[in-house]
């Protein structure tokens, strides 16, 4: 991690730099720092999905779910088929989703991850659960 706060505070021409210490604050639990490392990874690259991806997760842990929905929501849009995180980012979107109100958006947030993951993968009963529960709401 030391070398890539070297290259961030030297340079701003390798964004992904910015998404690896990014991502490594977040594995750390230094959610705020993570978040403002990956700004900045968004703001000089706007098409590296990884980064809105990380950001979005950054921002559903600081509970600013509304803010992780638009993050969140950018990275699967962005991401190519087979991206390996693309499942994940589906179940993080119905959850921030979901929490800030947008149905719609939760319940296809759900059913795509439930498309795309693997039959044993984390998260498919909760989705599936949720899914049922949000049929119910209006």
């Amino acid at each position: 991690m030391t070398e890539l706060s070297a290259v961030t505070r030297a340079t701003d021409a390798f964004p992904a730099a910015f998404v690896a210490l990014g991502q490594a604050q977040f594995e750390r639990g230094n959610f705020e720092e993570a978040r403002r490392q990956l700004q900045r990874a968004v703001a000089l690259a706007p098409g590296l999905t990884e980064a809105h991806y990380w950001l979005g997760r950054c921002e559903h842990d600081l509970q600013l779910d509304a803010e992780a929905a638009v993050s969140l929501g950018r990275a699967v849009r962005g991401a190519a088929p087979g991206t390996p995180w693309l499942p994940d980012a589906h179940l993080w979107l119905a959850r921030a989703a979901e929490a800030h109100g947008d149905v719609a958006t939760s319940r296809t947030a759900y059913e795509e991850f439930l498309r795309l993951a693997p039959a044993a993968a984390p998260g498919r009963r909760e989705a599936e659960r949720a899914l049922a529960r949000l049929v119910r709401t209006p």
